[in-house]
């Protein structure tokens, strides 16, 4: 897959297994501040932590990426995680939405809970509140994102749901944690993804901070606090 998987355990036997993917608008790789936050989240639900880093472009591209999640997923959610969470932030987000939408597909065991953060979820960019949102959400542009975003769909095209899982269908979903900004460039989408979920039946919180940016939960922002409580009530509950 050429996929790196990384396991952070806490000191007794875990509880579940969280699984978080980092974003980066497929070109960025993990910071130091993913890093922080997931030990925090294992730390805090006793939880076995399980960091998955996906190709960056020009080498990633939508369908395998996919399939490579659902594979990965299904090998992690096995019969000794009691409990299993897929967690991830931005593009990460996204890429984690499309997967488990594609395990309802197929029929397979899916996690107990899906928690996104900042979800990068249309990759198309077309939300008519997120011009007004661009000026202050640095170093996103609409532009900048679209291209990686047509980059990583490749023959797909942006509209397919396995690039804009938000375009896909929600039924048969687990129960869905959304943590958003409102300041944030994505968020406009979040929204719309609530709305959704909630119109299928699954059962979906969205936790939004009025006037935050992106990724505000990784920061030392005054209401990353709540937001991460809210990430670790999603495994724990």
């Amino acid at each position: 897959m050429g996929w790196s998987v990384f396991r952070y355990r806490p000191r007794l036997v875990p509880f579940g297994r969280l699984l978080w993917l980092p974003g980066g608008a497929f070109v960025r790789a993990i910071t130091a501040a993913h890093w922080a936050m997931v030990e925090k989240l294992a730390d805090e639900t006793g939880f076995e932590a399980v960091v998955v880093c996906y190709p960056l472009l020009p080498r990633v591209r939508a369908a395998q990426a996919v399939d490579d999640l659902v594979g990965l997923i299904a090998a992690v959610n096995d019969a000794e995680a009691k409990r299993m969470v897929v967690m991830g932030d931005s593009a990460g987000a996204g890429l984690s939405l499309a997967a488990t939408q594609e395990m309802a597909r197929r029929g397979l065991r899916l996690p107990a809970a899906l928690a996104l953060v900042s979800p990068w979820v249309d990759l198309r960019l077309v939300d008519p509140g997120q011009p007004a949102l661009e000026a202050g959400s640095a170093p996103l542009t609409i532009a900048g994102m679209r291209r990686c975003g047509e980059l990583y769909a490749g023959e797909l095209g942006l509209a397919h749901p396995a690039v804009s899982p938000l375009l896909g269908t929600m039924a048969g979903l687990p129960p869905l944690t959304l943590v958003g900004g409102t300041a944030d460039l994505l968020f406009p989408d979040a929204r719309r993804l609530a709305g959704a979920a909630a119109a299928a039946d699954v059962p979906v919180r969205l936790l939004k901070a009025v006037d935050a940016p992106h990724n505000y939960p990784l920061t030392e922002h005054s209401d990353a606090a709540e937001a991460q409580a809210a990430l670790v009530a999603a495994c724990v509950h």
